[in-house]
């Protein structure tokens, strides 16, 4: 039930336990992911509680670094975390490159699916 963040820097990792249980967390995913869709819908209360839930406990380790590679799991995979607003209003991609990663979970299903797929015919659709 506990959401555990990894922080990996050169020489350390740190281990981050954050404030929500998990099923709190898939509820904000969704509702975020929502709000984003929809331009009618106000997205920033949501981003930034996720912000303040994902992000802010690891603040002191974060700080000066410039690029962010996030590697989400489960419910926080289609979480646009660039769109994430921190407590004085700034996106997160104000700050920082953010790129993305497979997480461990993802890779193995990345791997898996590989593993069964056929090989593909001899032909080739081009568009230019």
């Amino acid at each position: 039930d506990r959401v555990t963040l990894f922080v990996v820097l050169r020489g350390a990792v740190h281990v981050v336990t954050l404030p929500v249980v998990y099923k709190a967390l898939v509820r904000k995913a969704a509702a975020f992911r929502a709000a984003c869709a929809d331009p009618r819908k106000d997205y920033r209360a949501a981003a930034a509680d996720l912000h303040r839930l994902l992000l802010a406990p690891a603040t002191k380790h974060l700080t000066g670094v410039k690029r962010l590679v996030v590697c989400p799991d489960g419910a926080l995979w289609d979480v646009p975390f660039q769109a994430l607003v921190d407590g004085r209003g700034r996106f997160l991609a104000e700050g920082h490159e953010v790129a993305y990663a497979y997480s461990a979970t993802g890779a193995v299903a990345s791997l898996t699916a590989k593993a069964g797929r056929r090989k593909p015919a001899r032909t080739l659709l081009a568009l230019a």
